[in-house]
């Protein structure tokens, strides 16, 4: 179940979402919420896995349609020697873009990257 919220609150593709309603009961104090069963298009964000034997794996899920719910098996698992982690304090645009034209994945490290030109992302997927 879900204990309200202050502002009004969307959900797509949530199981256990609430229904829809309009307007704040304040004898319940419970606000708008807006639930969509479905998402209609979902492309989830990238992320890293690791195995047993200590092996990285990025993890490129597909773009789904009439989605509901999360599903980290479908997508496609790239081996990290395909991956390039940059790191803000040491990369530029250039040192990414040239990983990039290898046809390397890129995964950013938390950071503030300073960069003087954008970052050219070339290779269809």
């Amino acid at each position: 179940s879900w204990a309200s919220g202050v502002w009004n609150l969307v959900f797509v593709g949530t199981p256990g979402a609430p229904a829809s309603h309009c307007g704040v009961n304040k004898f319940s104090e419970e606000h708008p919420y807006t639930t969509v069963e479905t998402a209609p298009v979902i492309a989830e964000k990238p992320f890293i896995t690791i195995d047993k034997a200590g092996k990285y794996s990025l993890n490129v899920p597909s773009i789904m349609r009439d989605r509901k719910g999360v599903d980290f098996k479908t997508g496609k698992k790239v081996d990290f020697e395909h991956v390039y982690v940059a790191k803000a304090e040491n990369d530029t645009a250039q040192t990414i873009n040239a990983h990039l034209k290898k046809g390397l994945h890129v995964v950013l490290a938390p950071g503030i990257y300073y960069l003087s030109e954008p970052l050219e992302l070339n290779i269809e997927n």
